[in-house]
């Protein structure tokens, strides 16, 4: 069925904001789906999530009003950011329909945010004055890939925990930790490793060596198929402790832990 008006009608009328979009060439054809989550306040911080359709309450479009001069190119964003702060998150719908086309041409945005970069700082502006009004500490940055929030962490940063499993890895190990060494900005941090029966003789010598450091824990568990139950048990280590999972994948000289990953982790976050 195609998303016209009478079809978008019938599902957006009973609330007061939807949408789940595709692209649509010259010809008609459709592509590049985006099928939207349920409303997400971090990722509608990096860009507009919201876009063209968005079905809202009159009275408080007209008590915030409307559409403010000086930011064209993303004032729709706008208009979203501040009226989310005249409700509750509950009073945010998502229709999971396809209900709008966007059509493609050149100059058009949906070509890429390059084509109109008067609309990404447009976009940085209105979160920056969403977070003034808010008393949300945080800065922000425009890019041609969206928008990047930097929150300011509490006095006393969390302690963070990074865990690593391994067994018989010493190279991978000790790379990892060379990283975390020479390149983590984090300032509150320790590191548990958990061995899964390591038996050959470097790895040994190389936990042995380094379970003595002061932010280094190593604990041992000969059990086989340990994966499944160190998963399940990691949760009693410590409630309130950041957890950073590190996994083959991860183990790399680029390894790092910086303050940005973690803001997102420190709930509530600082406020002025």
């Amino acid at each position: 069925m195609k998303a016209g008006p009478i079809f978008a009608s019938v599902w957006v009328a009973p609330f007061r904001r939807a949408n789940g979009t595709t692209t649509r060439s010259g010809s008609g054809y459709r592509f590049e789906p985006y099928f939207k989550c349920d409303f997400n306040r971090d990722l509608f911080y990096s860009h507009n999530m919201i876009s063209h359709l968005g079905v809202y309450r009159r009275d408080i479009v007209e008590n915030i009003g409307g559409f403010r001069e000086g930011l064209e190119g993303a004032q729709d964003y706008d208009l979203a950011l501040q009226f989310i702060e005249t409700i509750e998150p509950e009073n945010i719908v998502h229709v999971p329909r396809v209900l709008y086309h966007w059509r493609r041409h050149r100059g058009s945005t949906t070509r890429g945010l390059g084509e109109k970069p008067y609309s990404i700082d447009a976009g940085a502006r209105a979160l920056q004055e969403h977070f003034e009004r808010t008393g949300t500490v945080a800065t922000v940055e425009g890019s041609p890939t969206g928008i990047r929030t930097r929150y300011k962490l509490p006095s006393e940063p969390p302690l963070v925990t990074l865990i690593i499993p391994t067994r018989n890895g010493y190279r991978l190990l000790k790379n990892c930790m060379d990283s975390i060494r020479q390149k983590t900005t984090y300032p509150n941090h320790q590191i548990l490793i958990f061995d899964n029966g390591s038996d050959q003789q470097e790895t040994l010598e190389y936990l042995g060596k380094i379970s003595s450091e002061p932010d280094i824990s190593v604990r041992r568990d000969d059990r086989p198929e340990k994966q499944a139950r160190f998963n399940s048990e990691i949760r009693f280590i410590q409630k309130r402790w950041g957890r950073k999972l590190l996994e083959d994948p991860c183990y790399s000289p680029n390894l790092t832990l910086h303050f940005e990953e973690f803001s997102y982790a420190c709930p509530p976050r600082a406020k002025v």
